[in-house]
């Protein structure tokens, strides 16, 4: 745990901020914050009877917010190609999702939630067990696709998503402790990761997307030489990704 900080009531704090704030100016950006926000709270905050109804909210909200957040980088991607006729379509089709989304009730579930939650709880300092996340991490890359030499674009989309998904886990965990040797380097290649396979992600994403709409066809080639250049970045760095592991695993 960083000195002198409390995880705990930062991320609270964090995640009432980034609600009050929602939509915000540039709506975008405020839906961004609002999922980093509640998944930094949603990794810090404690497991037990008192926590149930914050965490079922959390989940809901973030499940809620997710096609959101994809539209919202679709978008940005039709508009940095140049398809605007395209672009003006989704975006008339994101606004209404949003307002829908913003008045509907998985956020004021929330909101309901994290005010109903025991005072000594949300001041509590607290450290996040990195135990589990390095062990569903260690896991994942013991998947036959992420061993030997195997082409990049070996193995099934899922197989990548659940890296994905164990690799932003374990670097919410991490949060910002650096008191062990192994734990910058590590938190670095996560992040480094992280934003690798977001943007295989998003390509993913988009394909799937333009599988239904024929609009998006000129876009294809491009999203699909982009995710497999992504993967090809990504697979090298799997073999120091798993003796960093390793070594958190046994120290922790």
């Amino acid at each position: 745990m960083a000195a002198g900080g409390n995880p705990l009531r930062e991320a609270s704090q964090a995640a009432a901020l980034a609600l009050q704030a929602f939509p915000g100016r540039v709506p975008s950006e405020a839906l961004h914050r609002l999922r980093v926000a509640l998944r930094q709270l949603q990794s810090r905050l404690p497991r037990d009877a008192a926590t149930v109804a914050v965490h079922r909210a959390l989940r809901e909200v973030l499940r809620a917010s997710s096609p959101l957040r994809d539209r919202d980088v679709l978008l940005a991607e039709l508009r940095r190609l140049g398809m605007t006729a395209v672009a003006r379509a989704y975006a008339a089709e994101q606004a209404a999702a949003r307002a829908a989304f913003a008045a509907g009730p998985a956020l004021a579930g929330l909101q309901a939630a994290l005010a109903a939650l025991p005072p000594p709880l949300a001041a509590a300092t607290t450290t996040v067990p990195l135990r589990k996340p390095l062990r569903r991490l260690a896991r994942q890359l013991q998947a036959p696709v992420f061993e030997g030499t195997a082409d990049a674009m070996a193995g099934s989309a899922s197989d990548w998503h659940g890296l994905r998904l164990a690799v932003k886990k374990c670097r919410y965990a991490l949060g910002r402790r650096r008191e062990a040797a192994w734990q910058p380097p590590l938190a670095a290649l996560l992040r480094r990761l992280q934003d690798g396979l977001g943007r295989w992600h998003d390509r993913e994403q988009w394909l799937a997307v333009a599988a239904q709409d024929a609009r998006l066809a000129p876009a294809v080639a491009q999203w699909q030489q982009e995710a497999a250049r992504e993967l090809a970045v990504i697979r090298p760095l799997l073999p120091t990704l798993a003796r960093l592991v390793a070594q958190a695993r046994g120290a922790s």
